[in-house]
């Protein structure tokens, strides 16, 4: 990750100094110094373009005809679709109600609850209303693992399950604390009360492991004064997170029938409710700052359901390619969008550089 940094140090300082002759024969020499000859990189699999839309040429090209596999290179597209089309705030719910009940709808948000935004405007107004709430996933046409994903991560953090309504990130804090020799105490957060089977076996590393289609975790305890793990939490398409909110807003949520959620949530005459949870750059900025995948996925399920009233992948994808994205040199394979998957693809981008480490 420095010696990219450096080579965009590089790259600014001659835009400033140097004709564009030189500019070039810098860029390249750069290029050589920095990276093709690192000997890490001898037999990696490398290319490098550096292209000015405004003059229609390269600046510096290496390789960059050739078919790569970008991994987050994905959320590239995936930040562009949201910042055109979920505007300024994201819409955490849609909501209408009647004398006895309030109906949310939900977009895929995936601040609900998250550790990183301490505002919750949607649990705070779900939290005043004295009516019995319910909701659907009607709009749900996702699986919770995306194509490609490697399977067997489905414990780690940065691979948290995709869902039509997320709340606490999709994910389960598991918390070990101990003071010398005392018994352990181990907690989650937010507090659930899931199957935890306790291995008495002591081990150097306080671990996790959840079943891998089932809420049920194995639990290790170690001799580590203060240890937490982060693990998804299987989200059963909208079912988790409804028993979570429940707790959380002490309502219970219903669920509504996929023919009942229909017939509300295209009723004309109704007046439905757009709340909004939070800045849409305050979920891009860390998104591709960190490279957060739950964040990239959710981003993209909800220019989905934004666009097209479904939460699809596959569709909204076909769309951006069929309409954004129409004049790129190749067709991408493109499948998700954090670049989880493992499928070859090839995107070639002329607006601007993107390195990540």
């Amino acid at each position: 990750m420095k010696r990219y940094l450096r080579l965009v140090c590089v790259l600014h300082l001659t835009f400033s100094i140097f004709t564009s002759c030189a500019i070039q024969n810098k860029i390249s020499k750069s290029a050589t110094q920095l990276i093709l000859k690192d000997s890490s990189l001898t037999t990696a699999h490398v290319g490098i373009s550096v292209y000015e839309p405004a003059t229609n040429k390269y600046w510096y090209n290496y390789q960059g005809d050739h078919y790569f596999v970008p991994a987050s290179n994905t959320k590239i597209p995936t930040c562009y679709a949201a910042m055109k089309y979920l505007g300024d705030s994201l819409s955490g719910t849609i909501s209408t109600e009647n004398d006895t009940a309030l109906f949310i709808l939900p977009t895929a948000d995936p601040t609900l609850l998250h550790p990183y935004f301490k505002n919750q405007p949607v649990v705070d107004y779900l939290t005043r209303t004295k009516k019995k709430i319910y909701t659907t996933d009607n709009r749900w046409q996702e699986e919770a693992l995306g194509s490609g994903w490697s399977w067997n991560d489905y414990n780690e953090a940065y691979m948290a399950e995709r869902s039509p309504m997320p709340i606490y990130g999709n994910v389960i804090k598991w918390v070990q604390e101990k003071e010398n020799n005392d018994p352990a105490i181990i907690y989650s957060i937010p507090e659930v009360n899931w199957q935890v089977n306790f291995d008495t076996a002591r081990s150097k590393t306080f671990s996790v492991v959840r079943n891998v289609s089932e809420n049920i975790y194995e639990m290790r305890e170690s001799i580590e004064k203060k240890k937490e793990q982060d693990v998804p939490f299987v989200t059963h398409g909208i079912k988790a997170s409804v028993e979570l909110l429940s707790d959380s807003i002490h309502n219970p949520i219903g669920l509504l029938s996929p023919k009942a959620a229909q017939k509300i949530f295209t009723n004309s005459r109704l007046h439905f409710n757009f709340i909004h949870s939070q800045p849409t750059d305050s979920l891009l900025k860390p998104m591709m700052h960190r490279s957060d995948n739950f964040f990239a996925e959710q981003s993209l399920l909800m220019v989905s359901n934004q666009l097209l009233g479904v939460m699809n992948d596959e569709k909204i994808i076909d769309t951006l390619l069929k309409t954004d994205f129409k004049d790129l040199p190749q067709r991408p394979r493109w499948v998700d969008g954090s670049g989880l998957s493992l499928e070859s693809v090839q995107f070639v981008f002329t607006s601007g550089f993107y390195f990540h480490s």
